[in-house]
């Protein structure tokens, strides 16, 4: 017994060791960062110090119509993107996952791609592909006889930068839902076809329920993401036109690095990471309702 218990002890020192590493550079890479920027969020940044000033930051936050209209920005985009990206990734992937395996490849580099491409590349390459002069976009509408469209503009911003949002996160999502999928033991498919589903019966009562875990992950995922959106905007509009795509992210660092008010853009972040927060619980909830494990 005392050896048993001897091994144990030597196993569980073994692994505490193992993930130290991990733990101490989260802590100090995440856990102290956050831990920092609730203090700033109570203090502003006045002269050379930074001085306690209470809960004044989230007063003017709450009261501040640039902000209002980041987090109603980033909000759509959440709300137009997640369906759209769920029904796409979950109706391509069913067609594909048992392609040949060549095939499935190719379809894995394509819509992956622009996934793990640099944001500054898919950015110059948006940008080229929009310009309302040369652009790929209103050659296109000139050879159907319309006129060119400033799509970086006034109207059109918003719309542009969902789409360009969709291309860059719908590639995960794909790869994930096809690992799930071929994951799925084939006698459950084969048995059900015997007993005369067709392929929409087999998607909507063995696929669909079997994939629930991996919609949840994409779900969450893709909705962190979303409201993490900064790059993208910093490069193609700064936040315009009349901070139409301005999101969260973009107004903090604005507000930080521009402004230098380091108090209220930390009061700016904690308020994100509450919506991230109340948003994915709600998405967990709604997800896993009526799913057992």
């Amino acid at each position: 017994m005392r050896a048993t218990a001897r091994g144990i002890t030597k196993d569980r020192i073994s692994g505490y060791v193992f993930i130290a590493p991990a733990v101490v550079l989260f802590a100090i890479f995440q856990i102290f960062p956050l831990f920092r920027t609730a203090v700033l969020s109570f203090q502003e940044f006045i002269g050379s110090t930074f001085v306690p000033v209470g809960a004044k930051n989230y007063i003017e936050l709450f009261g501040d119509k640039i902000f209002a209209r980041s987090l109603l920005n980033s909000t759509l985009f959440v709300a137009i993107n997640i369906p759209v990206i769920l029904i796409f990734t979950l109706f391509v992937s069913y067609r594909i996952y048992r392609s040949h395996r060549v095939l499935l490849g190719f379809y894995r580099i394509a819509f992956y791609l622009p996934s793990v491409a640099s944001i500054v590349t898919i950015s110059v390459v948006w940008k080229n592909l929009l310009n309302p002069v040369m652009g790929l976009a209103n050659y296109v509408l000139g050879l159907a006889g319309k006129a060119p469209v400033v799509w970086l503009g006034q109207g059109y911003a918003f719309g542009s930068l969902t789409l360009i949002l969709f291309t860059i996160n719908v590639g995960m999502s794909l790869i994930l839902y096809i690992s799930a999928m071929q994951n799925i033991p084939t006698a459950l498919i084969e048995a059900a076809r015997i007993d005369g589903a067709g392929q929409r019966r087999v998607f909507f009562s063995i696929v669909l329920p079997l994939v629930v875990p991996t919609t949840l992950f994409v779900v969450v995922i893709n909705t962190i993401n979303l409201f993490q959106s900064f790059a993208l905007v910093n490069l193609l509009t700064k936040g315009g036109p009349y901070y139409a795509t301005s999101t969260i992210v973009f107004q903090i660092y604005d507000t930080a690095f521009w402004l230098q008010r380091y108090g209220l853009a930390s009061a700016m972040g904690i308020v994100l990471g509450v919506v991230i927060a109340a948003v994915s619980l709600i998405q967990f909830t709604i997800v896993n309702r009526d799913v057992e494990y």
